[in-house]
């Protein structure tokens, strides 16, 4: 399942033990039957965090971004944006038996029926009519208040210029009312419901039959009516799908409407949303489960399940919009407003902004093993280890540097762009503004890079990670203990990494929280920084299980996994491997024999796996299943680095060439010989010999033969050889005099 903290809560359980619901602007709320909260969506003002003891509520009511809360003893708590002070509950904070919010001011019913009202009063929002006694419900619109009085009637107050304070006559016979943005509504005894205020997209215009309604609930320029057949209807606006309620319509006995959402309380306890999601106000798409990769990008989400995209989030551009056939995809990206999906068959698909050519794949597109998205650009690494990069250029950040080649993972931030070579050093283009291009030495040794908006992050082969680059809100203080780490991401000024463990640490920008990982902290797979906020895929309902040590090494072309179960045999092992560190696929399942050495290993002894890869940086872990298909046991995690098992030169530059030339090439490691030989494979030189690191590797020739004498122009052979192997290439070099 996915969850999300920071600015956007997400990841809410919808799917029962719900008795009422209420809405916010940007934020929904379910009152569960236990009296605690469950708050979801946008929480720019901490209005999701509800305060401790999280029990004992009775009764709840949100604002524009602030939420009141009644207790079972009859007091209030408040909490949320204050500049109104409409968190601040007058004393005594007793008593009450109801409350209402909306805009930026607040009210409480007594139990005496008098009516205490706190917060703005730019329209007189506090100003209760006299005389303030006799009221049996309270609502609230935007900047105006509802009472209803014991004798039915409706006493309106504050904002009044469009009318929503003018009760229609006859004023009698209301049962229960509510507010909306700057439109008033009342339900009367036969099931009828009455609007006024604000109609401008007709709000206010209650579709026939006018019959039968037990419930209302008003939005910023949408009205939601509950029937007594638990249907829902809707009217006014529907751009954002405000009433466009999910099949079936029916079962529903609560109604709550939000500035652009709604949702519903069905008769068995579950809640069911629809309409704008740009906050995550209508939560994941559910079902929530299954998910193998989450990214964010500036204000939207991309999820993978199943090979299909779930999206989320702001969609002014498109960007939660993925074409169909919404199949078959490997890996998503995010951008800051489009997005990309890698498919199956290596292509790329692109959809939303492309102002700066973005969505524009270069050709020909059909060998690309990963993907990465930022502000206007994007990059994909193809499967001969070369980067693409397309969009916008304005620094220099799509212009991929020579020898373009030998790379195995790829990230970027707002205005640059990494690359990850084999040899493990790091390569970076781009904007330097913040010297988010200058990479710490040694540059060598690394694992795993990732990048924020204008700052860098790495994770070094001994599980340390390290950022460089702009700093303001300590997004290259890498917290302690600094280790473990396997994944690193960046957004706004906020880095999260994934430790070997699978818990999370997040550091920088906590403004929203979003530092503050939710517990338990385990069992993560996959996260993603956002604009201040943080997403991830957590196992969902695990119990604890045994933890196993797991080894893995890499040679040419495989990775060579090494682990032991201890005292307890799962019933089956699964092998899990990732490419960034986010995203896993299952690569085999099967019972312990399949695993088994040589001594048939028999329960705490080793087993073994070989994953033939793609040359590549690859995160393992195994899992053990029982019986019921239930986690009985899980390892850490490890990242190892796959080489080539070709042995080729990338790139000699330049040739011809007169003073000097650089021979760049790439190996499997081990002893190596460079020769120059001349035409007739006499050797000249001999420019290495002796053992080499895998990877790529550059070594210079100044034209010079074995006895520092300069060789005549013409034709020479450049000769590379694995020692005792029996491997080698050649490539033709011109020396001009």
């Amino acid at each position: 399942m996915i969850v999300s903290w920071g600015l956007k809560v997400l990841g809410a359980d919808l799917s029962g033990g719900y008795r009422a619901i209420a809405s916010g602007a940007y934020f929904s709320v379910g009152l569960k039957a236990d009296s605690s909260l469950v708050i979801w969506g946008d929480n720019g003002a901490g209005q999701c965090i509800v305060p401790q003891p999280n029990s004992g509520f009775i009764a709840v009511a949100p604002g524009q971004m602030h939420v009141l809360a009644l207790r079972a003893n009859g007091t209030i708590a408040a909490w949320g944006y204050n500049a109104y002070h409409e968190c601040e509950v007058p004393a005594p904070n007793s008593g009450f038996i109801a409350v209402a919010a909306c805009g930026f001011h607040s009210l409480g019913l007594k139990s005496e029926g008098s009516i205490v009202s706190w917060g703005d009063n730019a329209y007189g929002e506090r100003n209760v009519p006299a005389p303030n006694s006799g009221f049996v419900a309270i609502a609230a619109g935007h900047d105006h208040c509802i009472g209803l009085k014991a004798d039915s009637s409706i006493v309106a107050w504050g904002g009044n210029y469009i009318g929503q304070c003018t009760v229609p006559q006859p004023n009698g016979g209301f049962v229960a009312i509510a507010g909306g943005g700057a439109h008033s509504l009342g339900l009367k005894a036969g099931g009828v419901v009455v609007a006024w205020g604000a109609n401008s997209r007709n709000q206010c215009t209650v579709p026939a039959p006018n019959e039968d309604f037990v419930a209302v609930s008003g939005g910023w320029q949408t009205t939601l009516g509950l029937k007594s057949d638990g249907s829902i209807v809707g009217w006014g606006d529907g751009s954002h799908g405000q009433y466009d309620v999910p099949p079936p319509n029916g079962s529903f006995t609560a109604v709550a409407c939000g500035n652009n959402h709604g949702f519903g309380l069905k008769s068995d306890g579950s809640i069911v949303t629809w309409g704008q999601n740009y906050a995550g106000q209508c939560d994941i798409p559910p079902p929530n489960e299954g998910f193998v990769s989450v990214v964010a990008g500036y204000e939207h989400t991309l999820a993978l399940r199943g090979g299909s995209i779930v999206a989320w989030g702001d969609n002014n551009l498109g960007e939660c919009n993925p074409p169909n056939p919404n199949e078959g995809f490997a890996a998503i990206a995010a951008g800051g407003s489009f997005s990309l999906g890698l498919k199956a068959d290596s292509s790329i698909v692109a959809w939303g902004d492309n102002a700066a050519h973005q969505c524009n794949i270069p050709s020909p597109n059909r060998s690309f093993t990963a993907i990465v998205a930022t502000a206007s650009h994007a990059l994909g690494l193809e499967r001969d280890r070369s980067v693409v990069a397309w969009g916008e250029n304005a620094d220099g950040q799509s212009n991929v540097p020579n020898p373009n080649t030998g790379f195995v993972a790829i990230a970027a931030g707002q205005f640059h762009s990494m690359a990850l070579r084999e040899d493990t050093s790091i390569l970076i283009w781009g904007s330097d503004g913040y010297h988010q291009c200058e990479v710490p030495g040694p540059n060598a040794g690394f694992m795993a890079i990732g990048a924020g908006a204008d700052y860098s992050l790495a994770v070094r082969g001994d599980g340390s990670a390290v950022g460089w680059g702009h700093n303001d809100r300590g997004q290259c203080n890498v917290p302690e203990p600094n280790s473990d780490f396997v994944a690193v991401d960046g957004g706004q000024g906020l880095s999260i990494g994934l430790k070997s463990d699978g818990s999370i640490v997040c550091w920088g920008d906590n403004y929203y929280g979003a530092c503050n990982v939710p517990t338990p902290n385990h069992h993560y797979r996959d996260a993603t920084a956002g604009s201040g906020f943080c997403a991830a895929i957590q196992d969902k309902d695990v119990t604890p299980v045994t933890q196993m040590d797991l080894e893995a090494t890499a040679g040419a072309g495989a990775a060579f996994l090494h682990w032991q179960s201890g005292s307890v045999e799962p019933w089956t092992f699964r092998v899990l491997r990732s490419i960034d560190g986010w995203t896993w696929e299952t690569r085999v399942e099967g019972p312990p024999s399949a695993f088994a050495g040589e001594d048939g290993a028999p329960a705490g002894r080793m087993y073994n796996y070989r994953d033939a890869c793609e040359p590549g940086t690859y995160v393992f872990q195994v899992i053990g299943l029982d019986l019921g298909g239930g986690e009985a046991l899980h390892s850490t995690l490890v990242r190892v680095i796959v080489l080539s098992p070709t042995l080729r030169f990338v790139a000699i530059t330049p040739n011809p060439f007169g003073a000097q030339t650089r021979i760049g090439f790439q190996s499997a490691g081990g002893l190596m010989t460079l020769d120059i030989l001349d035409p007739g494979g006499r050797r000249v030189r001999t420019l290495m010999d002796g053992t080499m690191r895998p990877g790529f590797q550059e070594v210079s020739w100044d034209g010079r033969d074995g006895s520092g004498r300069p060789v005549a122009s013409g034709v020479y052979l450049a000769r590379l050889r694995a020692t005792g192997a029996g491997r080698a290439c050649v490539e033709k070099i011109l020396t001009l005099r």
